[in-house]
């Protein structure tokens, strides 16, 4: 399945939330509303470095928005050719559906 619960997600902590449900219909129902991840208090990395890389799982759904934007708007405007990280930027954005050869 390359479809992610809808944004925006936010984060507390460790763990990051979403308001709404999953794709699946299920809900998950934590403290905050529906949970999205968790960084793993299992691992051994410091808590401010956990809940940064929570922060960045949790602006995922807005970044892929933003990015999925701007790609048409250079698409619209230039060639692919004018752009230096082209490929980079699709390749970001089938990263994140899943849709990477």
């Amino acid at each position: 399945m390359n479809k992610h619960t809808p944004g925006p997600w936010k984060n507390h902590g460790e763990a990051v939330w979403s308001e709404h449900k999953s794709v699946s219909g299920k809900e998950t129902r934590g403290t905050r509303t529906n949970h999205v991840c968790a960084v793993s208090s299992r691992l051994k990395m410091p808590d401010a470095e956990r809940e940064a890389n929570a922060r960045l799982i949790a602006a995922a759904p807005d970044l892929l928005v933003a990015l999925e934007a701007w790609h048409k708007f250079m698409l619209d405007n230039y060639s692919k050719e004018d752009i230096s990280f082209w490929d980079q930027t699709v390749n970001a954005i089938a990263k994140a559906k899943g849709t990477q050869a």
